[in-house]
């Protein structure tokens, strides 16, 4: 029996030899596959900090909130106005653009804010009067109000235009706002007419289609024509961004800070209950605190225009039915909860 296997392996040993190096060089190709899946991984965590921020603007910001942003204006200006510049990279760092060109869609509204509703409306001839803004984008000019003897894009006729940002190399487009004289004079007048409210252009830009840009942000503001020397208050808040009734309900939580000013906010949180998002604490820079019971972190704010932190709150414990939003924090729409054992509380100290 032992030359009939000596007879064989002679015979075949070339073949055998080939097999078994064949074998081995495919666990090495499944082994450097499965090394580079997991490297891939580990690449795509690595850049979820800077998600959104490669589609920027001067005035328009990421989240879910349309935020009134101001553009200031002098008194003497015979075409009032600025730039509304959206970039293909983090703003102000135009040395790191975005990988591939980007289309978005480029959607505007004329609103006005009626006390009555205390909501933001779709702005009416009534309320228009001769007052008119103009966007003039990639040589076209688009006005909204007045125009001539007649009156355009009022309500939700505009039509979103569609323009594009290169790829891997930095790339702008500016749109030059420009409003009537009339809305700067009502501006330095101490009494504006009932019947004529201030007028506000909503822009909103947003990737197109949405689900081939997964890792960008739609981008908007209500822009808020204000004089040079306007003070502004300021102020920074938090507030939790929802509207169930109770929290219970909720798995998870949306959270914002908002505000204008120089200096630092303090945000605090009871761990035995919720956690903040780690990624958001991170992404300022800062190390997660450990521990359990009350956590803190402080970080610096500096912003001459309202700006927002988006960001999540999570259960760490069974919770109970009867806690309300008081026990939670602030709820937007609400007054500064005045509850200091409350599970967030986020303070703002201005720079003096």
């Amino acid at each position: 029996m032992k030359e009939v296997h000596k007879n064989f392996l002679k015979k075949y040993w070339i073949a055998i030899w080939l097999l078994v190096t064949s074998l081995s060089l495919v666990s090495v190709i499944i082994v450097q596959a499965a090394y580079n899946k997991t490297s891939t991984v580990k690449s795509v965590v690595a850049r979820v900090g800077t998600i959104g921020k490669h589609f920027s603007s001067n005035y328009l910001q990421a989240g879910s909130e349309m935020v009134n942003v101001p553009m200031y204006v002098n008194a003497e200006d015979t075409e009032p106005g600025d730039y509304v510049r959206i970039f293909n990279y983090p703003y102000g760092n135009p040395g790191d653009p975005y990988y591939r060109q980007i289309t978005y869609a480029l959607s505007m509204k004329l609103v006005y804010y009626n006390s009555t509703t205390d909501k933001y409306e779709a702005a009416t001839e009534t309320v228009v009067g001769d007052r008119y803004i103009t966007a003039t984008l990639n040589g076209t000019t688009y006005t909204f109000g007045k125009n001539g003897s007649e009156y355009s894009n009022l309500g939700d006729t505009f039509t979103p235009v569609i323009s594009t940002l290169s790829g891997a190399t930095a790339s702008t487009d500016s749109m030059k706002l420009t409003y009537s004289t009339n809305q700067v004079t009502a501006l330095s007048s101490s009494t504006v007419l009932p019947s004529q409210p201030k007028l506000y252009l909503e822009i909103t830009a947003k990737p197109t289609p949405e689900n081939t840009y997964l890792d960008l942000e739609t981008i908007q503001a209500r822009i808020d024509l204000k004089l040079n020397g306007t003070v502004i208050p300021v102020t920074w808040s938090g507030y939790f961004n929802e509207t169930a009734s109770s929290p219970s309900s909720l798995e998870g939580f949306n959270y914002v800070i908002a505000g204008v000013g120089s200096g630092s906010i303090t945000l605090s949180w009871n761990s035995d209950y919720v956690e903040l998002n780690q990624n958001f604490i991170t992404e300022l820079g800062l190390t997660p605190p450990s521990g359990s019971g009350r956590k803190t972190i402080t970080f610096p704010v500096d912003s001459n225009t309202i700006s927002r932190y988006d960001t999540q709150f999570y259960w760490t414990g069974a919770q109970s039915s009867a806690i309300i939003w008081n026990d939670m924090g602030t709820l937007k729409g609400s007054d500064a909860n005045t509850n200091s054992s409350a599970y967030v509380i986020c303070t703002f100290t201005e720079t003096t």
